[in-house]
C-alpha cells in the first residue's frame, strides 16, 4: 500500500492569499476637476470642428459630382 503524499509544511502554495488591493486614488482637488473640464471641452469642440469640416467637405464633393455627372476620385 502506497500512502498519499502529504507537502511539506513550510512548502509554498499557490493562491492569491493576502494580497489586497490599492488604496482608491483621492477625489481630484477643485482646481483639478476645472482643468479636466477644459480639457474636455477642448476635446469636444475639436471634434464638432472635425465633424463640421467633414461634412462641409462631402457636400461639397457631392455638388462637384452632379455638375460633372462623374466622381472624381
Amino acid at each position: 500500500r502506497r500512502r498519499a503524499r502529504r507537502p511539506h509544511p513550510t512548502a509554498g502554495g499557490g493562491g492569491a492569499g493576502g494580497h489586497q488591493p490599492p488604496p482608491p486614488d483621492p477625489p481630484p482637488s477643485k482646481g483639478q476637476q476645472e482643468l479636466d473640464k477644459q480639457r474636455a471641452d477642448a476635446v469636444l469642440n475639436s471634434a464638432a470642428r472635425d465633424e463640421r469640416d467633414v461634412q462641409a467637405r462631402k457636400q461639397r464633393d457631392g455638388r462637384r459630382r452632379d455638375v460633372t455627372g462623374v466622381r472624381d476620385w
